[in-house]
């Protein structure tokens, strides 16, 4: 289940992927882990800022915002961010819009499937009816050849 989004703030590490992880096999073999856990979807809301602190995050997993389900630099969402393709001991902050789409991502700027997605929303959802992903990532070969499901 997505976290709440009453949480503002998230620190950002990278962790490798293990069995259970929830793109285990699938992209990257590392992944981005926020709060300490293992590339989490989220739910933020309209209106609100958040902040993402990175936490000794190597410079080839640039953390960003983005409209693609599989990064790599791949079509960033800029609107209300700053300090996009974070990395090191830097922050990242994302000031939701209003006209936000309803779905976006974190992911890495260099490789596929690090991160997850972002679900949008304009109130609070009560925990009967919190969003549940349906995001079924797409499957990426070592020639770099996409494949979405």
């Amino acid at each position: 289940m997505p976290d709440r989004p009453n949480l503002l703030a998230y620190v950002v590490t990278v962790s490798l992927k293990m069995p259970g992880d929830p793109f285990f096999g699938i992209g990257f073999p590392a992944q981005f882990s926020l709060n300490g856990t293992a590339a989490p979807p989220l739910v933020l809301m309209r209106g609100q800022t958040y902040t993402f602190q990175m936490s000794n995050v190597p410079t080839i997993h640039e953390f960003y915002i983005t409209t693609s389900n599989v990064g790599e630099g791949a079509d960033p969402y800029d609107n209300g961010v700053t300090g996009q393709d974070a990395n090191g001991n830097s922050v990242l902050t994302f000031t939701v819009p209003t006209d936000a789409p309803d779905l976006l991502y974190y992911q890495c700027g260099v490789h596929p499937n690090m991160g997850n997605m972002i679900t949008i929303v304009s109130t609070i959802p009560s925990p009967t009816t919190m969003p549940t992903p349906t995001y079924s990532p797409p499957i990426v070969f070592p020639s770099g050849v996409h494949v979405e499901n």
